[in-house]
């Protein structure tokens, strides 16, 4: 498949089980799996085995799930991924390692309208993600400029591809430079609409020090930021994007130092 092209998958299969019923009717045979369950182990993503991973999961589970071929719907009860670890590279030509491994190269023809596939829907009760360990960087600057976060939680629930009742979300972020980033709200499945808090308490400014070096003669000593802010996105269909942001910010502890004397060029 194109997927296996460019990726490698190694995983370690610890528990699967499901229950399977099928019956004829008027409408053809209807066929139904439920009480699935699957439990992964040890997952490892990459582009090959002497290649360096992407990322890595260490355990990945999936509870009570259905599928139900007549009503054309999948649904889970949870789906839950533990100590995620993965990290993104701006690399110096502006390219993301990432994005440039998983493209895809072969052309992919789209199916006649006579054979479209049928509108299926999807639900899943909560989807939990925990133990989140991810760096991004950007190597086009010197030194390079680089945010972290480590135990990191993501929680979504209510999804419904099938109903307009809004999934509500909840992530808490420990950045490794200092601080913390909180995201809580709710949001439309289909992107329509979106009401999200967020929350920046004390994130440090230093990993910035790179951006306020190259176009000033400024040296970003300390500096941390703190923010409260409510996102409001409307995108109803065949309609303009609408985005409201209203909140307070403010920096501490912030120090600038001429970079060639060393002087204090601005603090508080």
């Amino acid at each position: 498949s194109v997927l296996m092209k460019c990726l490698w998958l190694a995983l370690l299969a610890r528990r699967v089980g499901f229950a399977l019923t099928a019956a004829s009717g008027k409408d053809g045979p209807a066929i139904a799996l439920s009480r699935g369950g699957v439990e992964l182990g040890d997952i490892v993503l990459s582009t090959g085995p002497e290649r360096s991973p992407l990322g890595s999961i260490a355990r990945l589970a999936v509870e009570d799930a259905a599928v139900d071929l007549a009503a054309q719907r999948l649904q889970a009860a949870k789906l839950s991924i533990a100590d995620l670890r993965t990290a993104i590279h701006r690399q110096p030509d502006g390219q993301l390692r990432e994005i440039v491994l998983a493209s895809v190269p072969d052309p992919v023809t789209p199916l006649p309208l006579s054979h479209a596939v049928a509108q299926w829907s999807a639900a899943l009760g909560e989807f939990a993600l925990s133990g989140l360990d991810a760096s991004v960087a950007d190597t086009s600057t010197t030194p390079a400029l680089e945010y972290g976060v480590k135990g990191g939680s993501l929680t979504l629930k209510g999804i419904d591809t099938a109903s307009t009742a809004p999934l509500h979300l909840d992530a808490v972020l420990p950045v490794v430079q200092g601080g913390e980033v909180r995201l809580q709200g709710t949001a439309n499945a289909d992107g329509s609409a979106a009401d999200i808090g967020l929350r920046l308490s004390n994130v440090a400014l230093m990993p910035l020090a790179p951006l306020v070096a190259v176009d000033t003669t400024l040296k970003l000593e300390s500096g941390t930021l703190s923010a409260d802010a409510s996102i409001v996105l409307r995108s109803p269909p065949g309609t303009d994007i609408s985005l409201q942001v209203a909140g307070a910010a403010g920096v501490d502890e912030l120090l600038l130092l001429e970079a060639a004397s060393g002087a204090r060029f601005l603090s508080w």
